[in-house]
């Protein structure tokens, strides 16, 4: 019999392992370690909510805590870089940009960048990083269980993960009753990728439903994560032209960058809809 814990502790080692291959690239700064190590850092902290009730006593929920500190630090970095990306080969579509709004994007966000991979390297020089990643060592090597989590898994973790995807629900009805209201499609993307990631869990011992599962929700949180970098993006863009203006640069550049923002904003979300449509079917399948 496999119990409900070994899939979750696999999966959890699994994450466990990429922080600690990733570590020392992180504090380089090496290309794709800050990210992989944020997702690492979200399934684990996904996989330790969508299955606490596998779990006895405080330990996890300390350690959701601390994991969201680390999440938020290694997002910094990454998020300047992902918008450098993206705004920079926005600008090399655009015909005849203007050179010196691209010149002031580019240093800001290459700015806002060293700042927040120093501020992330030094977190990881501090005791409380050195403790997060002795609790989660700890936690796994001796996981602090409830009666459950030492019962059958095909008893245990496919209502469990029911109820993760079933907190996507609400928040989809809520959204679409104010769809002009992106923050409550940000909360969607963030269920949705908690029930991405419970599915993915599950794979290797429940096979292609979970796996076809796992590949629906994706599709949504792609999209759905595309419309929020737009969001932010939009965000940095009024930031600099509000500071383009006190130099006495003109603003239309940036007008022209919000303009491409919200079309792929909408692109983005009637994406994210759709695919939120047959992720929904596939969970209600699974519920049975």
């Amino acid at each position: 019999m496999t119990t409900a814990i070994e899939p979750i502790a696999r999966y959890l080692d699994k994450q466990r392992l990429v922080l600690v291959e990733c570590e020392a690239e992180v504090r380089r700064d090496g290309p794709d370690s800050v990210h992989r190590s944020r997702v690492a850092t979200r399934r684990t902290r996904s996989i330790l909510r969508g299955y606490r009730r596998l779990f006895a006593g405080p330990r996890p929920a300390r350690l959701r805590a601390e994991l969201a500190w680390h999440a938020d630090l290694l997002g910094a970095p990454r998020d300047a870089e992902v918008l450098l990306e993206r705004l920079t080969q926005t600008i090399d579509r655009l015909e005849g940009f203007d050179p010196a709004a691209a010149e002031r994007l580019v240093a800001e966000l290459t700015a806002e960048h060293r700042v927040a991979h120093q501020r992330l390297v030094g977190s990881m020089d501090t005791d409380r990083y050195r403790a997060l990643r002795r609790a989660l060592d700890e936690l796994l090597a001796a996981p602090p269980l409830r009666g459950r989590g030492r019962r059958d898994a095909g008893e245990v973790l496919p209502g469990l993960l029911a109820r993760t995807m079933g907190r996507v629900d609400p928040l989809v009805a809520r959204a679409t009753d104010l769809p002009a209201n992106l923050s409550h499609w940000h909360e969607v993307r963030k269920a949705a990728k908690a029930a991405r990631y419970s599915s993915e869990a599950l794979v290797p011992d429940f096979g292609a439903p979970a796996e076809e599962l796992a590949a629906a929700w994706e599709q949504v949180t792609e999209a759905l994560g595309e419309a929020q970098d737009s969001v932010v993006a939009e965000g940095v863009i009024t930031r600099l032209a509000v500071a383009a203006r006190a130099a006495g640069e003109p603003g239309e550049p940036y007008l022209r960058l919000e303009s491409v923002e919200l079309a792929n904003r909408q692109a983005a979300l009637g994406r994210g809809r759709e695919a939120l449509a047959r992720a929904q079917l596939l969970a209600q399948a699974w519920r049975g």
